[in-house]
């Protein structure tokens, strides 16, 4: 057997050159920790009492604390991002009134009259506040609140109906949202009697993540239900 055809002893085969320290991947991971407890103080009681306190109460508390802390601080920030949308937005309509001569009312109000109806009704179906927590009741009636102000502010907009409105959700825009008095019916329009007894079955279609089949486009004369209901669990 030649040079070229031996084969190479095991210990050659298997041998890998070693590592340096100098190119080894790092692995190590930085992660930032939080307030200890033995370290913590408390904001809403004395710290001698919060000594006193067993380990785990004091963790609770501590915990409790931070997360009041940061709700405040998401709040502050969510608050502060509408106030500079509310300011571009206002911005943007003095823009407009100083290039057309126009205020800011007859500007909404020639939107509102070149608006035009796209004829293609769409149904809030409310029929299911017993479903819903406050939390929840709460949540369905700003996204109502969002379909009204889209609606008007659409070049096309759709006739919008809310039915079965009662209970809970009616409280609610009753008390904390009295204003809604004052919408304009061509943009949204509420009724305490079910859909079923107020449009034709025939324009109906009921819009379901359930149903097998998919709609490509809106139909001009019919009326889109759609569940109002807001399920987080």
């Amino acid at each position: 057997m030649s040079d070229a055809e031996k084969t190479p002893e095991k210990d050659q085969v298997c041998q890998t050159p070693p590592v340096s320290e100098e190119t080894k991947p790092e692995t190590t991971r930085i992660v930032k920790a939080g307030p200890s407890v033995k370290t913590y103080i408390p904001k809403t009681m004395d710290l001698d009492e919060f000594k006193k306190l067993p380990l785990t109460q004091q963790k609770k508390l501590m915990k409790h604390e931070l997360w009041v802390q940061r709700a405040d601080e998401l709040k502050e920030i969510k608050k502060q991002k509408k106030k500079q949308v509310r300011k571009r937005r206002n911005q943007r309509q003095a823009q407009e009134a100083a290039e057309t001569g126009m205020s800011r009312c007859s500007l909404k109000r020639q939107k509102l009259e070149t608006q035009e109806n796209s004829n293609i009704g769409l149904v809030l179906d409310m029929a299911f506040d017993d479903k819903m927590d406050e939390k929840e009741i709460k949540s369905i009636s700003s996204q109502v609140m969002r379909c009204y102000s889209a609606n008007r502010q659409a070049a096309k907009r759709v006739n919008l109906h809310m039915t079965k409105l009662h209970g809970k959700l009616r409280e609610r825009f009753d008390t904390a949202m009295p204003h809604h008095v004052g919408w304009s019916s061509d943009h949204v329009q509420m009724h305490e009697k079910e859909y079923l007894e107020l449009f034709d079955k025939s324009d109906l279609v009921y819009l379901t993540a359930d149903s097998p089949n998919v709609i490509e486009s809106l139909e001009p004369g019919k009326l889109y239900v759609i569940g109002g209901i807001v399920d987080k669990n």
